[in-house]
């Protein structure tokens, strides 16, 4: 999907999911928790690799700013742009 426009490879990526989701029984119990535990784990793997990278950055100091400082501001959602800021 190289070169085409975001907006339409969002939409296709979308319409594909929906279809998949279709055919997955999400009325078997078994089914839908496990789709729920794989959620989860997804979440903690990404909430993993993020504190790591932070704090891979923090330990070389390439950061100009403290990075748990504009990652609480962008938790509470202080943010603008791709900058957090204090008020």
């Amino acid at each position: 999907m190289a070169g085409l426009n975001p907006q339409i490879t969002n939409l296709v990526i979308m319409l594909g999911m929906m279809q998949v989701s279709k055919r997955i029984p999400f009325d078997d119990p078994n089914v839908l928790n496990t789709v729920r535990a794989v959620y989860l784990g997804s979440n903690v793997l990404i909430a993993l690799l993020y504190l790591y990278i932070g704090s891979q950055i923090n330990k070389k100091k390439d950061l100009g700013v403290d990075f748990w400082h504009c990652l609480w501001l962008s938790v509470i959602g202080k943010t603008s742009g791709n900058m957090a800021y204090a008020e």
